[in-house]
């Protein structure tokens, strides 16, 4: 019965899956962005396809912009091309982007059922700028390292319908709440629906490996700031934790975690890896090398022989990439393998009293119940 319904539910599947899949429908181009005008007149050419040649499909508008917009044709078969054009007003109320969505629908045909109907749109953005001064500001500073010179850029669009006259515009890089550096830039005015890029670079000779942030400021009356983030990496890798426990059973797997502090790839980064007191004890091995990307985390893996070992033991990594170490110390404990049938055997105690109990209590539930009786 069970491998009957599960096939039928397979077969099932794979009918819907290749109906889905092969009932694909598209428009482009997707998006198209434009700032008002009054009574502009735009024309766009959209690209309809579909990978049925007999596919039935409908053309209509929606959004705010859809009482100014109108199409050469409400109607495909099988896909093509569709001329809209859109009139504007003298004025549109509605500040920020107002849209008009230009949408495909499969339509069934004359007297026949279609069942699930793809319904595709592109959407024509027009921007309406904001009234009086309406600046966005965008900023980006990636990761860099100690002693290098990392960029700084920022974008001031003008969004409102005034013209944005910039008193100051400077950036403080701050480390721990405090100031660091500060770069300055030259004031200037920007139109309505203009834009404008500052960029520069600044020294970290004297920074400190760690965050920072960034803080740009325009002023322009009123003031606007916007903030980022970034790193200074150093050439330090950095053991964050290991393998500080392996059973007594021959060969074992011991893990080292790895986090790189470089903003750059470091290939060949590896560990030797010492245990034992020095005197009686001494057991060592090395593991594999492995390459990082900047800033990644990644775990070394090692293998140890424990035979003839049992209990603790002074561990010491050495850590090795470019031309540096890093050492790390610790302690690793050999754990005996009857320690863990010990703890098999407690567990299995547990679960055998939990199953007796269970049990019990299901029997002087069963027995506690009222008998019937017979007619």
């Amino acid at each position: 019965m069970w491998k009957f319904v599960f096939f039928s539910c397979l077969i099932l599947f794979s009918i819907f899956s290749s109906f889905f899949v092969s009932a694909s429908l598209g428009i482009g181009p997707a998006k198209i962005e434009l700032e008002f005008a009054p009574n502009a007149r735009h024309e766009f050419r959209f690209v309809v396809s579909s990978d049925n040649p007999e596919n039935n499909i409908d053309i209509y508008f929606d959004g705010e912009l859809a009482q100014y917009a109108t199409a050469d044709k409400q109607f495909l078969i099988g896909g093509g091309e569709v001329i809209i054009i859109l009139t504007l007003p003298a004025y549109l109320e509605r500040p920020g982007n107002n849209n008009l969505f230009v949408r495909a629908k499969e339509s069934a045909p004359t007297g026949e059922f279609l069942g699930a109907q793809i319904d595709i749109g592109a959407v024509v953005k027009v921007f309406v700028p904001y009234p009086g001064i309406y600046p966005i500001l965008a900023m980006d500073i990636p990761d860099g390292n100690v002693g290098e010179k990392i960029s700084v850029r920022l974008k001031v669009e003008n969004k409102g319908s005034e013209a944005l006259a910039i008193n100051r515009v400077f950036v403080d890089i701050i480390s721990k709440g405090e100031i660091v550096h500060k770069i300055n830039f030259a004031s200037v005015g920007i139109p309505p629906s203009g834009e404008k890029e500052f960029s520069d670079f600044f020294d970290t000779s004297d920074f400190r490996p760690g965050d920072y942030v960034a803080i740009a400021t325009l002023d322009a009356g009123e003031t606007w700031t916007i903030n980022d983030t970034f790193r200074v990496g150093s050439l330090f890798f950095n053991v964050t934790n290991f393998t500080q426990s392996v059973s007594a059973k021959g060969i074992q797997k011991v893990f080292i975690d790895v986090e790189s502090l470089w903003n750059n790839p470091l290939s060949g980064i590896y560990a030797d890896v010492f245990i034992g007191d020095g005197l009686t004890t001494n057991v060592s091995f090395r593991t594999a090398s492995v390459d990082f990307l900047g800033w990644e985390k990644k775990t070394l893996e090692g293998y140890l022989d424990t035979s003839g070992l049992k209990g603790d033991y002074p561990i010491e990594i050495v850590l090795h990439y470019s031309d540096k170490t890093n050492t790390v110390k610790g302690t690793i404990v050999i754990v005996p393998s009857n320690i863990y049938l010990i703890i098999l055997a407690v567990l299995g105690v547990v679960v055998l009293i939990i199953v007796v109990v269970f049990l019990y209590l299901r029997h002087r539930r069963n027995s506690n119940k009222p008998r019937g009786s017979k007619k």
